[in-house]
């Protein structure tokens, strides 16, 4: 499970969103952002992590995705 070694996580994430980024398919983009809010908790990282669920919850307020916005906020919630 990622959430047991979030360094590693956190790099496969990255290679996630250099590929949204280069096909262009952004529909992910938000819950990609929340991914790494959880990881980042995991790793201790609570800053960031908040950084992370706010930037979740701006991309999906763009993408009027409701679905990912709850998810966002409340891992925003329980941080």
């Amino acid at each position: 499970m990622a959430l047991a070694r979030p360094i590693e996580g956190l790099k496969r994430l990255d290679d996630a969103v250099r590929q949204v980024q280069a096909t262009g398919e952004g529909w992910s983009e938000s819950n990609l952002h929340r991914v790494r809010g959880e990881l980042l908790i995991a790793a201790g990282e609570l800053a960031a992590a908040e950084s992370s669920f706010r930037e979740a919850i701006a991309v999906a307020c763009r993408q009027s995705a409701k679905f990912w916005e709850l998810r966002a906020a409340t891992g925003l919630a329980r941080l």
